[in-house]
């Protein structure tokens, strides 16, 4: 939600810019604060090391100092007096004893050129086995002592005193190791040519403890955590805070630290720069030449420092000034946000909710942002003219939906109207021939009816005349001539009989086809009714179809659902309306078959009394042909009459069956007709409903 918010989206923007912008002020800040802070803490290094430098150089000067005074007050001393190596020694003993941090000194002639006495001084303290006054006074056992300086001529062992003398200049030696009263002693000597008139005639020195100024140097700790190192021209810790270093060639140990020195001592000039540190981290190397006691040899102070103790308050700076920048971008979009929902955001929404109650179908919704003379009130003012728009826009819908609805139910009423007036016309047609055809079937029912009510009487008086054929069989003797009579009445009524039972066999016949045509008539009708019942249903699933529809329209389609509803009702009428048909035709159905079976039994009745009256015609013949011979056959005619007697009952009872078969016919007919009209009223009941809907 709060990704899609334009308060958000703004303020977020606002916050990147101001990151930006103040990312590239702290950016632009930090660097000139860097490059100040560099400045100072290279400033501070470099004092730092200048300082250091000066400490090493006075402390070197002042051994070189009194190097030069033993150089200066031995010449003075030469030419003297009778006992001028005494006074040598006197000179030399005095000035070791007045400055503590002397280790030795010492003055080295060439053979006779102090006094031109070596000869008898050989062996004697102070000097070698040449007799050279060669005295070495130092602090051997604690205390004062002299001894005769040994190695004076051998290359290495003796350039305290070579170099100076091939050099003509002061020399600083290299750092080395010495025993000094049973103990390891670092230190250094400086020498100073002694010359006449231009002529090199021996050498004046100071041997000097380095220790001293290792513990000095080794307490400095710059910024608390750098050190201060003191190098030779060679390469030499001549002070370093790792004991073990200290006399050793200082790369060993610390690599940067010589590279400096090295660098600072062959250009003579200040060096500084970052390399990988004793511990392996960075560090910034700065290494000060220094000439000492202005001898030629070059030594140099080497003060380094961790770059990260160097750059701490660099970096605490910067981590304040993040720390700031985070704090002033974050209040800053804090700000921006709840001015922009204030002023935006919240019109914003506002003028939304004023939209949802629009799409929703509030026309009328308020929008009070339009009250606003700022942008979002022209934005409200937009929005008002949207809410008109809206609203005619469903007023004219409405309007066309009104429109639409009459013209549907024109278009309804005009189809209702055309399809009832089609239904009309196919189920008035078949129920008119259902009704002519019931009219016939009960006329013809009416006929048989008659006919075998006349059958009936006339069976009744065959009966008659076969009894009294019976009685003047019995008293033939007496009344042949009446039975002649009787026989030829007989003839003539049977013949009477066939004619009439040939005539109800025809309408038999004839209403046995009316009643078919009446039955495939009343399967048309069911045939129609089915149709009907189809189209009920069909009409009932639109109906459905149309209320779903309506439904989805929401009120704009409650109007055509009244519509849905009315005809789904007019489809369930309908449906009742052709099932009630379907039963009546089905009552038809059965009607028409039993009266297609009575008048199949009628038909076959009727046959049986046609033969039995043709019969009766073949005997009665017989009788009269056989007249003559009565008495010779009355046994045969005897036999004969009661034979005709026998079927005269049962062409009797079939008469009697055939008229009881044309009732139920007649009856059949009657309610068809009946139910023929009681289909027309429903029909019509439903076409006029159909028209009126």
């Amino acid at each position: 939600m709060f990704s899609r918010s334009l308060p958000v989206k703004i303020a977020i923007i606002s916050a990147a810019s101001l990151a930006l912008v103040f990312g590239a002020s702290s950016f632009i800040l930090s660097q000139g604060t860097n490059r100040s802070l560099n400045g100072q803490t290279d400033a501070l290094q470099a004092d730092v090391a200048e300082k250091e430098a000066n400490t090493v150089r006075n402390h070197l000067d002042q051994a070189a100092t009194v190097a030069d005074d033993i150089a200066a007050a031995s010449l003075a001393v030469r030419g003297a007096g009778s006992d001028e190596r005494a006074m040598q020694d006197n000179l030399l003993k005095g000035i070791l004893e007045k400055h503590p941090d002397i280790l030795g000194t010492y003055t080295a002639w060439e053979p006779n050129a102090l006094d031109g006495k070596d000869a008898a001084f050989v062996g004697k303290p102070g000097h070698d086995a040449s007799g050279r006054y060669v005295p070495y006074w130092n602090r051997g056992a604690g205390k004062v002592v002299r001894e005769a300086l040994i190695d004076y001529d051998k290359p290495g062992a003796g350039d305290y005193y070579l170099r100076p003398k091939t050099e003509g200049r002061a020399v600083a030696m290299e750092p080395y190791v010495y025993p000094v009263g049973g103990k390891d002693v670092l230190m250094t000597s400086f020498t100073r040519p002694l010359t006449i008139d231009g002529h090199f005639v021996g050498i004046a020195g100071v041997d000097v403890d380095l220790g001293t100024l290792n513990a000095q140097l080794g307490a400095i700790k710059p910024f608390d955590t750098g050190l201060v190192a003191l190098v030779s021209k060679t390469g030499l810790a001549v002070s370093y805070p790792n004991a073990k270093a200290v006399g050793k060639p200082l790369k060993e140990v610390d690599p940067g630290a010589a590279d400096a020195a090295a660098k600072a001592i062959s250009t003579n000039k200040v060096v500084k720069f970052d390399a990988k540190g004793p511990d392996g981290k960075p560090w910034r190397y700065l290494a000060s030449p220094i000439a000492a006691a202005g001898t030629q040899d070059t030594w140099a102070v080497v003060v380094q420092v961790p770059v990260s103790t160097l750059t701490a308050q660099v970096d605490h700076n910067n981590r304040f000034m993040l720390g700031i920048s985070l704090l002033c971008i974050l209040v800053a979009a804090a700000l921006v946000f709840f001015v922009l929902y204030s002023l935006v955001g919240k019109p914003l929404n506002s003028l939304k909710s004023s939209f949802d109650r629009m799409a929703g179908g509030d026309h009328n919704a308020d929008v009070p942002e339009a009250r606003r003379i700022d942008e979002i009130g022209l934005i409200g003012k937009a929005v008002m003219a949207f809410r008109e728009g809206l609203r005619n826009r469903a007023h004219e819908e409405s309007e066309a939906e009104i429109q639409r609805q009459l013209l549907s139910e024109r278009e309804r009423q005009d189809a209702m109207s055309r399809l009832a007036s089609e239904f009309e016309r196919a189920v008035g047609s078949i129920v008119s021939e259902v009704s002519l055809a019931s009219g016939e079937m009960k006329t013809s029912a009416e006929a048989l009816n008659s006919i075998a009510s006349r059958t009936s009487g006339q069976t009744t008086s065959i009966a008659s005349a076969t009894e009294q054929a019976a009685a003047n069989v019995r008293t033939v003797a007496a009344a042949s001539e009446e039975l002649s009579s009787s026989i030829q009445e007989i003839t003539s009524k049977a013949q009477m009989s066939s004619t009439i039972a040939l005539q109800a066999v025809e309408q038999a016949n004839l209403s046995d086809a009316r009643i078919k045509d009446l039955e495939a008539a009343a399967g048309k009708v069911g045939e129609v009714v089915s149709l009907i019942q189809a189209i009920a249903q069909q009409t009932n699933l639109l109906a459905l179809n149309a209320t779903i529809e309506a439904a989805r329209a929401g009120d704009a389609g409650k109007g055509f659902a009244v519509v849905a509803t009315e005809v789904k009702t007019l489809a369930a009428q309908t449906a009742k309306a052709t099932e009630d048909i379907s039963s009546h035709i089905g009552t038809i159905q059965s009607a028409t078959t039993g009266t297609i079976d009575a008048i199949s039994a009628i038909r076959a009745t009727i046959d049986e009394m046609n033969q039995i009256a043709q019969a009766i015609t073949g005997n009665m013949e017989q009788q009269g042909a056989a007249t003559t011979d009565i008495a010779r056959n009355v046994h045969e005619a005897a036999k004969g009459t009661d034979e005709v007697a026998s079927h005269v009952y049962a062409m009797a009872e079939a008469t009697q069956e055939t008229g009881r078969a044309s009732t139920v016919a007649l009856d059949t007919a009657s309610r068809l007709v009946e139910q023929s009209s009681h289909m027309q009223e429903q029909i019509a009941r439903f076409v006029s409903q159909i028209r009126q809907r």
